[in-house]
């Protein structure tokens, strides 16, 4: 399988940033130009750009000359596609798929990719329980894959991110998880109960019902109870 060909490049790679480059050595044939894997909280994808570096571990990273002064200078954790897509995709993207170069919400990155001859680009999402979340994101000259190719990057990503995971654990003080109190509030607000009738089952006081909640939201980087819920299902938290 041509996945497991380009699996067998990094499952012996001794560090996470071997890894990622044994990988890229054989996806550069393919037109890849930049690549970088990264795991966050998922609060870290809601927080001012400015901040977001404080919630991520870099797996490894690659990238042509003068690319990260580049995006850097131009602030291209705002609106970055590859930022929105782990936040709403279970599934690998392409980047214009999920922001096109014209849009509401514009991203300098169309303009300054050309530079370095990137055109476009694919993010693979990987998520995880306790509101982690990671991406393994390649900039390509040209996306031309044929559809079994784009299978088996697909496929090798997600093997990868596990690899790098392994040899590269992540800090632990870069995700709050949610205490037993916050994940069983927000289970009964996932059944529809209110902070009152919460209160009762669970003999809290309702104001202390109503302040789990509200601190489950905050780190799970939601701004409604709905959306708080959605995260926390899709994050496993439930179960």
């Amino acid at each position: 399988m041509l996945a497991m060909d380009l699996v067998e490049r990094f499952e012996e790679a001794p560090t996470s940033a071997a890894a990622g480059a044994a990988f890229f050595d054989v996806v550069s044939t393919w037109g890849v130009r930049a690549f970088f894997a990264r795991a966050y909280s998922s609060r870290a994808t809601t927080v001012a750009t400015e901040h977001l570096a404080r919630h991520q571990h870099v797996y490894a990273r690659i990238s042509p000359a003068g690319w990260e002064d580049a995006y850097r200078r131009a602030n291209l954790d705002r609106n970055s596609p590859m930022i929105r897509g782990i936040q709403t995709r279970a599934e690998s993207f392409i980047w214009s798929d999920i922001l096109p170069a014209i849009t509401e919400l514009p991203w300098d990155g169309w303009r300054t990719l050309p530079d370095f001859s990137i055109e476009n680009g694919i993010g693979v999402p990987v998520h995880g329980p306790g509101g982690y979340c990671a991406v393994v994101s390649m900039g390509f000259e040209r996306i031309d894959l044929s559809p079994r190719e784009r299978r088996a990057i697909d496929l090798a990503c997600v093997a990868l991110h596990d690899r790098m995971k392994a040899l590269s654990p992540v800090p632990a003080d870069i995700f709050v998880p949610l205490t037993t109190r916050e994940r069983d509030t927000l289970a009964f607000v996932a059944d529809g109960k209110s902070d009152w009738e919460i209160s009762v089952i669970l003999g809290i006081a309702q104001a202390t019902a109503h302040s789990h909640v509200e601190s489950a939201k905050r780190k799970l980087g939601a701004r409604t109870r709905a959306q708080a819920v959605a995260r926390a299902a899709r994050l496993g938290l439930f179960f």
